[in-house]
């Protein structure tokens, strides 16, 4: 009996051991997720809220011509989401009808999100120039008033912020209408409903929160929105965060800077409680079961087609110029060469931007993967928990990149936080958090509690057993949230602009300041391997979806 007892002792002591060092794991990591939200999340926004001293906004935001910027930025934002609404109408109610193309349709809408935007933005000037694509092709088909002026205008940042944007808009609807059931739709025609009167009274109430959701994306991104406005829109262009920008960078304004930072984040923050709204209402259709299979012949062209004009159109100029034998920028290409890939893989100022941004985007991936478990820990704790998890972890995704790297940049300093690397790290896991945050939360949610409780009955107290039983649920997410935060780390200009230093210049922050004081050929080469490899990266993770499917319900 003795012996009994001490056998029994010895397998329960490494269990144990083991429980015990788990739980101490799973409470550090909930308490450096806390930490890392209220110092790096909560304290940049009080510090801009702090911006709305009167003293500052009586010298900044009610001058007259800071209104009217004002007010341009929101009639720009508001044709901005009106028009990434109705292609996100079009692309889903195209989708619904051909769902065979359902996982390839989310890696294309991702490229204009994910990757390089200072190539489409040029490759949108190639498009817009007087003697650009479609000015050729207006005169060769001799319409009347060509050439037309169509670069440095409203319209020309309008029509290419939508390109941009129009994603946010569309992926919340996509997955909505994949998950819809078609019975009530089939119910109303039996009944001799017609046609509109289904889609207003069975389909509409259905969509509405996948709308309101996409709505509140595109409205919080293209407020702060700087990069297009610059590029392509000169004095038209000029917006909110262009204007943060000037006093920055040219007045060294830090105060008024923080005034109008507060203003985007003012604008922005009912986009986060409708955010928040409309997440709680989400929940995983099939976790990662499968999505919503057909026939390879049932695809359809034309969203196919559609998809890729939307996604890949202002690319292929940058693509085709990064080719051209050119001593400058140009388009259409003179001659073909491949001294630019060259020059951009070899010259020390590109092999140095190259390693900056590979071991920024790695370390800032890794670390809110690891801090995204922590996060999705601590929420489940308590429902207040969750919620405030959310907010926090929404901000990032919903404040523009331009107001939060303000308050970033002014919270670090506050607290004697000047090294370059640690600046930038934490700026881009920032940015990177939400992906796979919200991925984790929403898998999570699809665990069957049956699973756990198997797992614990015949794990007892081991928890190595319970991390086998949430691996084929959890690791998909783990593994998709890394490579959405990696890309979008890799692909981050905003904040590099004023967390980055001179030894830790990224390769969008060069690739920027060629754009601005150089004609360096290599950087169409750059933009087009960037752009490339996010391309592939964004089918490769498609490809994991459409073997293990993941899907969200609005």
């Amino acid at each position: 009996m003795a012996s009994y007892s001490a056998e029994v002792t010895q397998r329960l002591v490494p269990r144990t051991e083991t429980r015990r060092v788990f739980l101490v794991a799973r409470s550090s990591a909930e308490l450096a997720s806390a930490l890392w939200l209220c110092l790096f999340v909560a304290f940049p926004l009080l510090v801009l809220f702090g911006g709305l001293r009167p003293a500052s906004w009586s010298t900044v935001v009610s001058q007259p011509g800071t209104r009217i910027i004002i007010a341009r930025t929101l009639w720009l934002t508001a044709v901005v989401t009106f028009g990434a609404l109705l292609c996100a109408l079009l692309i889903a109610s195209l989708a619904r009808r051909r769902r065979s193309l359902a996982t390839g349709a989310v890696a294309l809408l991702l490229i204009p999100l994910l990757g390089d935007q200072l190539a489409r933005n040029y490759g949108w000037y190639f498009l817009l120039r007087a003697n650009g694509i479609l000015n050729a092709v207006s005169i060769a088909l001799h319409l009347p008033g060509s050439p037309y002026r169509l670069l440095y205008t409203f319209g020309s940042v309008a029509v290419a912020m939508i390109q941009g944007l129009f994603p946010l808009c569309t992926i919340p609807l996509l997955l909505a209408v994949l998950s819809l059931d078609d019975g009530p739709e089939v119910a109303a025609s039996v009944l001799g409903a017609s046609r509109t009167f289904r889609f207003m009274r069975v389909t509409a109430p259905l969509l509405l929160p996948a709308a309101l959701l996409g709505a509140a994306f595109a409205f919080a991104a293209s407020f702060g929105y700087y990069i297009t406005p610059r590029m392509l829109g000169g004095d038209a262009g000029l917006t909110v965060a262009g204007l943060l920008e000037q006093r920055v960078n040219l007045l060294l304004d830090w105060p008024g800077a923080t005034a109008l930072a507060s203003v985007i984040v003012v604008a922005c923050s009912p986009c986060v409680a409708l955010y928040v709204r409309q997440f709680e209402r989400l929940s995983a259709v099939s976790g990662f079961a499968a999505l919503p299979r057909s026939p390879r012949r049932s695809s359809s062209p034309i969203l196919t087609l559609l998809l890729l004009a939307l996604a890949l159109t202002p690319l292929i100029p940058v693509f085709l110029s990064s080719i051209s034998d050119s001593p400058s920028l140009s388009f259409p290409p003179h001659g073909l060469t491949a001294k630019w890939y060259i020059r951009a893989l070899t010259a020390p100022v590109w092999t140095s931007a190259w390693s900056v941004s590979i071991l920024d985007s790695s370390v800032a991936a890794l670390v809110a993967t690891i801090l995204a478990i922590g996060t999705a820990s601590l929420s489940v704790r308590r429902p207040w928990t969750r919620i405030t998890v959310l907010v926090l972890c929404a901000i990032p995704l919903l404040i523009p990149p331009i107001a939060m790297s303000v308050g970033l940049y002014r919270a670090m300093m506050s607290v004697g936080l000047h090294n370059q690397w640690l600046r930038l790290v934490i700026g881009h896991t920032v940015k990177a958090l939400p992906f796979p945050c919200f991925l984790i939360l929403l898998s999570w949610r699809n665990v069957d509690p049956n699973v756990l409780r198997a797992a614990r009955l015949y794990g007892r107290d081991n928890p190595r057993y319970l991390l086998k039983a949430l691996r084929p649920q959890l690791l998909p997410a783990v593994a998709i949230g890394f490579a959405l935060a990696w890309l979008t780390a890799f692909s981050d200009v905003e904040y590099a602009l004023f967390l980055s230093g001179p030894s830790t210049t990224t390769l969008s922050m060069q690739v920027w300041s060629g754009l601005n004081f150089s004609i360096d050929p290599a950087i169409a080469a750059v933009s087009a391997i960037t752009t490339g490899a996010a391309c592939l990266g964004l089918f490769g993770i498609s490809r994991l979806v459409r073997r293990r499917g993941f899907a969200v319900q609005g």
